[in-house]
């Protein structure tokens, strides 16, 4: 009797942690229009905490952008990092070339060892969107609706409009 008591709460525990693995597995965003990068971003800056990101994978690569919600509540504002790293090492010049003709403000700087073109973009979700598609498509050559997906960390959860 000890023994399917141990049982039954051992297979409850075990199934009350995975479906607490489940629902911390951030969603995966695909078929990335410009309206559905923009809803992404603006979900990061409204429902997220200093320290939330939103992660776009290249599917079946290492590449990727990176955005980060920076700031105290009332001043927060949408931050992105290009790692200058093994992978991206390439797409260097073509990011810098891409960012002076599009016109973004950045600067190269390192951190933690590593040195990263930085862009600030405070509030404004639009011009984050703008540089996301830039990169995807004149530095990375991939399209946004096909060959990428979108992770949101530590954002109140998200739950894209679909428009028919």
């Amino acid at each position: 009797m000890i023994t399917a008591v141990a049982v039954v709460a051992s297979v409850a525990v075990i199934g009350y942690v995975m479906l607490w693995i489940l629902n911390r597995t951030p969603a995966r965003h695909r078929n990335l229009t410009p309206s559905r990068m923009h809803a992404l971003l603006n979900a990061l800056l409204v429902r997220g905490i200093a320290g939330s990101r939103l992660i776009i994978d290249v599917v079946d690569t290492d590449w990727f952008l990176q955005f980060r919600l920076d700031g105290p509540p009332g001043a927060r504002k949408i931050v992105s990092h290009f790692p200058i790293v093994d992978w991206s090492e390439t797409f260097f010049s073509s990011l810098i070339e891409t960012l002076k003709s599009e016109h973004f403000a950045y600067r190269q700087i390192t951190d933690a060892g590593i040195d990263s073109v930085y862009l600030e973009f405070g509030t404004d979700t639009a011009e984050a969107t703008r540089y996301a598609l830039a990169v995807l498509s004149h530095v990375f050559h991939v399209d946004a609706e096909r060959d990428v997906v979108a992770r949101l960390f530590d954002v109140r959860e998200f739950v894209p409009q679909h428009r028919s």
